[in-house]
């Protein structure tokens, strides 16, 4: 049985409704969040326990005139929020500006737990940003989209100035540059592209490319 046609959207209207169940459902994380801190903290357990609250990474919701996720890899789909409470950390209620990725974290609780960190991990810690925020952490972080019923991959290199991303099988090319463009709406590839930062950033993501290659190419060898 066929679904009952529903008609032609008002597109603003819908981006309204859409933008309120947004901010309600913030409303409702936060809370939420602050129902676990408060568990712990009457529990008598904030000297021993690590908070962590991350999440997926979102919609666009009208940005770039876009719905969905995936495909286009700017930085209101691929941000995601990373908060975490280390019991007698020095830089608490600090912000840390370096890059990291989500692959990260998990070494990064092991160094935090006192835990060895098994080698060959495609992340690495960032606990050192604990003691000090300023610190670089990451260079570059690599990232990567694909969508299987569409035959279509991506693949970003994104660092504190720039954005590359490389489609497959097209070999399309975008390029942002976040400092004069942070809302990445201008392809600089390849007439405005630096030829120093192109080689910089295609460097990075084939030295990404080798890694995971390198690291999958004997999967047995894991098990």
């Amino acid at each position: 049985m066929l679904a009952r046609h529903r008609g032609v959207m008002n597109i603003p209207e819908h981006y309204g409704t859409i933008t309120a169940h947004i901010y309600a459902m913030i409303a409702h994380v936060d809370q939420q969040a602050g129902r676990v801190l408060e568990a712990v903290k009457r529990l008598g357990r904030e000297d021993d326990t690590i908070v962590v609250f991350s999440s997926d990474h979102g919609h666009w919701h009208g940005d770039h005139g876009l719905a969905g996720k995936g495909g286009l890899l700017t930085r209101g789909l691929v941000r995601t929020p990373l908060l975490i409470r280390v019991p007698g950390s020095r830089s608490a209620g600090n912000a840390a500006r370096s890059l990291v990725s989500a692959v990260d974290l998990m070494p990064t609780l092991l160094e935090l737990l006192g835990q060895p960190v098994p080698p060959g991990l495609d992340g690495r810690s960032f606990a050192a940003l604990f003691g000090d925020p300023a610190q670089p952490h990451r260079g570059h972080v690599r990232i990567e989209w694909m969508e299987a019923a569409l035959g279509a991959q991506a693949v970003q290199i994104r660092t504190e100035r720039h954005a590359l991303t490389r489609y497959a099988p097209s070999g399309e090319t975008l390029l942002f540059d976040l400092e004069r463009d942070p809302m990445e709406r201008w392809n600089f590839w390849p007439r405005q592209a630096d030829e120093g930062d192109v080689m910089r950033l295609e460097a990075a993501l084939l030295d990404e490319g080798k890694a995971l290659l390198g690291n999958r190419s004997k999967p047995w060898a894991r098990c």
